[in-house]
């Protein structure tokens, strides 16, 4: 659906209600996408009594507001929602009230938006969201136990953060409410400036019982693991791992602990889709080399 002018969509879809009962036929309206529209605000209840499974808001750059109820509809039906580079959309509370109100949501992606904050526990206990993705994002904070109550989430992506300040990951971040056997990949991926020493200060040891690959691959800013911070992490659980490619200077003594505990190339390894295979570091000479080949004589025993 893409116009020049705004769209009446509450009266397009009230005639279509109407069309619909009176050829008495059983329609399945699948997706609909919402592409490049110039309307500013998007009311609630837009979509009449229309229900799709999946829908995609593209490129509609004059929106800066979806009415949390837009969906009211559809909360037991729709599966899948997209908002893709919808730059005018900022406003954090609106977004997740949206998300929250459609307890049948399995999927969620965030493209190139203009969103700065995962607020604390953004997510209410009826949520049954399985991916949760913000990709190309400008994310300036994480609040605590921003995805606790997501007891079934397998996939939760946060990658290619185009923010080059400091970003703000609360300690408690990634804290779960409840046990669960699901395989969560976390992806930290491709960040512009992602510090050691903002991830020093997170704890990863409250997934409560899953298995997490932790992706850190690609981002500026961290030059080490701290053995504190991450060996909790691994020790969490047996099956969790942590992607990476490449650390900082080959001489830091803050990478021994993951030579000496032959933790690289098992738990601490470079994403497998990756053609290189090794996870490397900087040698005094600007080479890149292989980490596990580093001895770490110069420092003290671990």
């Amino acid at each position: 659906m893409c116009q020049e002018t705004e769209i009446a969509f509450a009266a397009v879809f009230e005639a279509l209600g109407a069309f619909v009962a009176e050829t008495d036929k059983n329609y399945d309206w699948d997706t609909l996408t919402v592409y490049r529209i110039h309307n500013t605000v998007l009311q609630a209840e837009s979509f009449g009594n229309i229900t799709f499974n999946h829908v995609n808001f593209r490129l509609n750059n004059f929106l800066t507001s979806i009415h949390p109820a837009v969906f009211s509809q559809m909360t037991t039906q729709l599966e899948t929602l997209s908002l893709e580079n919808n730059e005018e959309l900022v406003n954090e509370t609106e977004l997740f009230q949206l998300l929250n109100s459609v307890p049948s949501l399995k999927s969620v992606l965030v493209l190139g938006s203009s969103y700065r904050e995962i607020p604390s526990e953004a997510f209410q206990p009826s949520s049954n969201l399985l991916h949760l993705e913000f990709r190309e994002h400008s994310l300036e904070s994480i609040g605590s136990r921003a995805f606790f109550h997501l007891h079934n989430l397998e996939t939760l992506i946060l990658s290619s953060n185009l923010y080059e300040g400091r970003p703000r990951i609360h300690k408690e971040a990634f804290e779960f409410q409840a046990e669960s056997a699901h395989h969560l990949l976390l992806s930290l991926w491709g960040w512009m400036n992602l510090p050691s020493d903002v991830l020093d200060a997170v704890d990863f040891r409250g997934f409560n019982g899953r298995n997490v690959t932790l992706d850190l691959s690609y981002n500026q800013g961290v030059d080490y693991l701290n053995e504190t911070t991450f060996q909790g992490f691994l020790d969490g659980n047996s099956g969790s791992e942590i992607y990476l490619n490449s650390l900082g200077e080959c001489f830091d003594c803050r990478h021994a602990w993951l030579v000496q505990n032959n933790l690289i190339d098992s738990r601490v390894r470079v994403d497998p889709r990756f053609e290189m295979n090794e996870v490397r570091c900087l040698s005094e000479s600007s080479e890149y080399l292989s980490l596990i080949d580093q001895t770490f004589a110069h420092c003290n025993p671990v």
